[in-house]
């Protein structure tokens, strides 16, 4: 059997569509296996990212663009920001200025996380002194590891032996956590 299940279905704010195919073999199958329904456990797309309150402690500044983000990207990031803060859509698609297509905003949940790109674009939402601040942001590499269902640990482990391009190349070549967990227990049940 086969099924689409998507990352944000199951826990994890990343828009990541994947065909699980499973197969169980007739002796040892009791015709009880259903794919997992989505369900929302709480973390929030902030959960996910580093604090960026400091950038903002010392400007008046409301929305802050990471100076990491390719020049292409980051003009139209420019001249769409206050459409990206206010949109109320999970991924803003900048209109391209440039023959680069990669302008999404992941902004209730990241874009999916490729190993081919290693700029994925999120917007941070925090509070400074009370006033809503944002940080357009490329995704860094610990944090493509969170968003795949892996935590700070084993970002700690992988660091110790490859670069942090090669993590981010792992992370896009990984599939969620969380998914596939949520298929094991309900094959396990």
């Amino acid at each position: 059997c086969f099924k689409v299940l998507n990352g944000k279905d199951y826990g994890i704010p990343q828009n990541r569509e994947r065909v699980i195919l499973l197969a169980i073999r007739k002796d040892v199958d009791n015709g009880k296996f259903k794919f997992p329904e989505p369900f929302e456990d709480g973390k929030t797309f902030n959960d996910l990212l580093d604090d960026c309150t400091h950038l903002f402690e010392n400007t008046d500044e409301t929305i802050i663009i990471d100076e990491k983000i390719m020049p292409a990207v980051k003009r139209n990031i420019e001249r769409d920001k206050h459409l990206i803060i206010t949109s109320d859509k999970g991924i803003y698609r900048i209109p391209c200025t440039t023959s680069f297509q990669d302008n999404a905003v992941g902004i209730k949940y990241s874009p999916t996380i490729t190993a081919s790109n290693h700029s994925t674009i999120v917007l941070q939402k925090t509070q400074v002194n009370g006033i809503e601040r944002f940080y357009i942001k490329k995704l860094r590499a610990h944090e493509a590891l969170r968003f795949m269902g892996f935590d700070d640990e084993d970002y700690e482990k992988a660091s110790s032996v490859v670069s942090d391009s090669q993590i981010y190349k792992q992370a896009g070549n990984s599939i969620i956590v969380d998914v596939i967990y949520a298929v094991f227990k309900e094959l396990f049940l």
